[in-house]
């Protein structure tokens, strides 16, 4: 098997020369019937392609690929295959299937002309990021009450990105499996499971025979190519701008960070600082205190001790002179009586070991008391 480069189905105008040529009407209602609800007469589908759509986008690279068609009831139904992301893509969905509403009232016309309108969107890139499915189904409901307003508009997103290797079993995956393909190989096999998608890859391989169609699939691809660098560019400019503001929000945040650190640490040394005061003068005024009551005490202590001297010295000096006292008083009775029995003063003087002054002076004393 070859796993060279082919006509890529995804290239949406491949896809419109595919899915929009009435010679694959059946293969069109094969592609809607995986996609879409609807009874099997419904799918008895013409696509509206025109006949010098070819000559038209070779002159404009701005022209239209959708694949719009109606059914046998009148409901219209818009295929569109998307390639490149834009920031606003959910926005250009609802304005696009908006249209397809508001396009059916000419002037004059009530609101009962309005069909239903489907709007089928194929993408080459994740458009919702909440979960893994490739296929979602959008109408007017109310989720919390399970209660459906209205199906006059309907939206299905099929995201290939998100299409799994593995087959489902459905002929969903198998068509959503060939959209992404962009190897032979991958066709083939693909054709040996599904009968209607090998007529596909057979209408794939005449257009790759067509030289006219060949052409413009290169510019296509070329402008595809060209579209995707600038996108890229562009990018990576925002990417970096991003970068960029971002590095300049860290370093603003980085330097107000430091600033409030600085700030934060001066505070801090404040506070430290303080307490040092606040603890020294503590300690100064313990210290202070201390040594106030210190010497209160020893001046206590001294004014008592001085105190208790001069009592003990008062004592003593009253007992002394009480001593002295009764000492003389106790000589004079001894000289008064020795004078009384006859006594001289030389017996006196000998007997008491008094001199003769103090002996005459208490008899002086005696004699002074008895007059």
């Amino acid at each position: 098997m070859s796993t060279n480069a082919i006509l890529l189905p995804k290239s949406d105008f491949i896809f419109k020369l595919l899915f929009g040529d009435e010679f694959n009407n059946e293969i069109l209602a094969s592609l809607l019937k995986s996609i879409l609800d609807l009874p099997d007469e419904e799918f008895q589908v013409k696509a509206c392609v025109d006949p010098i759509f070819l000559k038209e986008y070779q002159d404009d690279k701005f022209a239209s690929l959708e694949v719009k068609l109606t059914t046998k009831l009148g409901e219209i139904i818009n295929i569109e295959i998307l390639v490149h992301m834009i920031p606003e893509i959910k926005e250009k969905i609802h304005y696009y299937i908006s249209k397809m509403i508001t396009q059916q009232v000419g002037s004059g016309d009530g609101y009962d002309v309005i069909k239903r309108s489907v709007s089928i969107v194929i993408s080459d890139f994740n458009i919702i990021d909440s979960d893994g499915l490739f296929h979602h189904r959008f109408m007017f409901h109310d989720p919390e009450r399970d209660v459906t307003f209205s199906d006059i508009q309907e939206l299905h997103i099929l995201e290939l990105s998100k299409v799994p290797m593995q087959s489902d079993g459905t002929p969903l995956w198998d068509w959503m499996s060939f959209l992404k393909s962009d190897k032979e190989d991958e066709l083939e096999m693909l054709a040996e499971r599904s009968e209607i998608v090998g007529r596909a890859v057979d209408a794939l391989h005449r257009i790759a025979n067509d030289d006219k169609a060949l052409r413009i699939y290169e510019m296509r691809e070329r402008q595809r190519m060209d579209e995707l660098s600038r996108i890229r560019a562009k990018d990576a400019a925002l990417a970096l701008a991003i970068a960029e503001k971002e590095a300049g929000i860290a370093a603003a945040k980085a330097e107000k960070d430091a600033g409030i650190a600085v700030e934060k640490a001066k505070a801090e040394i404040g506070i430290a600082q303080a307490r040092a005061r606040a603890e020294a003068e503590k300690d100064a005024g313990i210290a202070a205190a201390r040594a106030k009551v210190e010497a209160e005490m020893e001046a206590a202590i001294a004014a008592a001790k001085a105190e208790a001297e001069a009592e003990m010295e008062a004592w003593i000096f009253a007992a002394k002179a009480e001593a002295e006292a009764e000492k003389e008083a106790a000589v004079a009775a001894i000289v008064k009586n020795a004078l009384a029995n006859g006594g001289d003063i030389e017996s006196i003087e000998e007997f008491t070991g008094l001199s003769r002054e103090v002996i005459e002076s208490y008899m002086d004393r005696s004699w002074n008391q008895a007059q």
